[in-house]
């Protein structure tokens, strides 16, 4: 009997550590699956909150580069990108407003709208031919874009 116990206990164990496997790696099918884990890291199963966390994570990020671009220099392709960052914030932040409101659309738009403005500041630099200057900008922007991307992911499972 108390091995059978036992052998019951030890199924249940399993089933629940399968279950915490399955639900905690929620962005086993996203494209950058290191850094989803990375931005969705504590909040579990929850795919608004892991959205959120991610699009969070990505105005911090999108900060951080935008002060680094006014560093990088003055040339108007910086100028250029401190404007599109400043663009994305604040897509970014309707975003996180469309959410909340469960607009599925909405924040979709937002997101890609966030996209496109890294990507105008690595237009505007490589036509400005400053993109020696400019290196950890575009290094910048190559993350921006798979963090957006990965919250582009978390949100269709919203």
């Amino acid at each position: 009997m108390g091995a059978k116990n036992l052998v019951c206990l030890s199924l249940v164990f399993l089933a629940a550590a399968m279950a915490q496997t399955h639900a905690a790696d929620i962005c086993a099918k996203a494209d950058h699956v290191a850094l989803c884990r990375s931005m969705a890291k504590g909040v579990g199963n929850n795919p608004v909150a892991a959205t959120r966390a991610g699009i969070e994570k990505l105005i911090t990020a999108t900060k951080l580069a935008r002060e680094a671009s006014i560093k990088s220099g003055r040339s108007g392709a910086l100028g250029v990108c401190k404007e599109t960052y400043a663009n994305a914030i604040s897509e970014l932040k309707t975003g996180l407003d469309y959410l909340q409101k469960k607009d599925k659309d909405s924040l979709n738009i937002e997101l890609s709208g966030a996209m496109t403005d890294y990507t105008t500041c690595d237009d505007a630099i490589a036509e400005s031919g400053v993109v020696g200057k400019a290196v950890g900008v575009l290094k910048n922007d190559r993350m921006l874009l798979r963090m957006a991307s990965t919250c582009l992911y978390l949100a269709t499972l919203t």
